[in-house]
This record gives C-alpha cells, sequence and structure tokens, in this order.
C-alpha cells in the first residue's frame, strides 16, 4: 500500500510499511509523535485538528494531530 505525505501546521503526516503512521517536525524532520498500528497504512487527511487514516486492516482510525492521541 502506497500513502501519500501531507503537510498539517508544522507537522509531515504520512504511513510507512513499518506499520507506523508519524507525525515528523517539518523544519527538523524530527518525530513529533508516531502511532503503532499494526497495519500498512492509506493516505491521510486532516479535519478540524483530528487525522484519519485507513489501513489495509480495513479500519479507519482518528487521532489527535498535535497529540496523536485516539480521539
Amino acid at each position: 500500500m502506497i500513502s501519500s505525505a501531507i503537510v498539517f501546521e508544522d507537522k509531515v503526516l504520512f504511513g510507512s510499511d513499518d506499520s507506523n503512521f508519524y507525525a515528523l517536525n517539518v523544519e527538523t524532520g524530527q518525530p513529533e509523535w508516531i502511532v503503532e498500528t499494526g497495519a500498512r497504512r492509506s493516505s491521510p487527511m486532516v479535519a478540524d485538528g483530528v487525522v484519519y487514516f485507513g489501513g489495509d486492516d480495513q479500519l479507519l482510525r482518528a487521532v489527535d494531530a498535535e497529540t496523536g492521541e485516539k480521539v
């Protein structure tokens, strides 16, 4: 599964084939948060500060864009 990256505020958001979803600081490239999901990801979208992304496990996930916490 291929995932496109998006930029939201000061973060680059993307899924990876290592079964993690990443938020990297746009200036430093350092991780702001990482969500371990156990599934490869589809491309994310953000609405009202919530990041939505799916996976090849057929689940839709929603996390806070600032913290990565499940909402």
